[in-house]
């Protein structure tokens, strides 16, 4: 399937199987208030919870894909003014 960019570039090409599982992953561990999390926080959270066959070299590459794309679609957004970049899941 092919995802949304927020940047303006084409969005990447992933398997649905690969897209879900990270992005049901994410949407568990980010949170919707506070201080959010930044994609290394994200990707160590999310590494646990997805099948390692699934990902045998990782999942850093996917979380930011499936990130950016859920960023396009409005269900994660970025805190302003952080380095690194914050994230939160956007309310209901």
């Amino acid at each position: 399937m092919k995802t949304e960019n927020i940047t303006g570039k084409s969005g990447a090409m992933v398997t649905p199987e690969k897209y879900f599982a990270i992005r049901e992953a994410m949407l568990e561990v980010l949170p919707t208030g506070g201080e959010g999390l930044t994609l290394d926080e994200m990707v160590k959270l999310i590494e646990p919870m997805v099948p390692k066959d699934l990902f045998p070299k990782g999942v850093t590459w996917y979380s930011v894909t499936v990130k950016l794309d859920l960023e396009a679609k409005g269900l994660v957004k970025r805190l302003p003014n952080t380095s690194p970049l914050l994230h939160l899941k956007v309310q209901d």
